[in-house]
Parts: structure tokens; C-alpha cells; sequence
């Protein structure tokens, strides 16, 4: 099953709701945050740009 960005958007938004967290988060900062760890814990670079 696909997601649209903004039903994505929308799920995220609501977790965050439940989690009570404030501070601002996008798909694109969770994006980058799992690149960024992927690439701090040693994966392939390669690998990162294929996902």
C-alpha cells in the first residue's frame, strides 16, 4: 500500500499529537535524521543514496 506526502504528513502529525511533542518535525527532517544515522553507524553511502 502507498502513501501520499500528505497522508503521511497527516499520520505523523498525529503521533506527534500523542507523543506530546512541540517542536516542529517534517518528513524531510525524518529523512535526513535516518540518513544521518545510517551513515554515522557505518553504512554504505552507496546504499543510503539507494534508499
Amino acid at each position: 500500500m502507498a502513501y501520499d506526502e500528505r497522508s503521511l504528513s497527516e499520520v505523523l502529525k498525529q503521533a506527534m499529537e500523542k507523543a506530546k511533542i512541540k517542536k516542529t518535525v517534517t518528513l524531510h527532517c525524518l529523512r535526513h535524521s535516518y540518513a544521518t544515522q545510517l551513515l554515522e553507524s557505518g553504512t554504505d553511502l552507496r546504499y543510503i543514496q539507494e534508499i
